[in-house]
């Protein structure tokens, strides 16, 4: 029964840090060239549509987090 908890724990580790290293290294240096106003509302929209993502994979690092830490 540990492995498909690592397996879960992993993978949502995986989408949670890519995810933010993708926005981190691709969209923050794209908005840097924008106008400021631009460059407000496309990282308003980027964080808008990653928020659910991101809370999500956290939320699910806990529960196998909290059970790997049990064994």
């Amino acid at each position: 029964m540990d492995l498909p908890i690592d397996v879960l724990h992993v993978l949502a580790a995986c989408v949670w840090v890519g995810g933010s290293v993708a926005i981190v290294t691709v969209a923050v240096p794209y908005g840097r060239r924008l106008p400021p106003r631009e460059r407000a509302l496309m990282l308003a929209g980027i964080g808008r549509r990653w928020r659910p993502i991101g809370w999500s994979t956290l939320a699910v690092l806990v529960g196998p987090g909290i059970a790997a830490a049990e064994r």
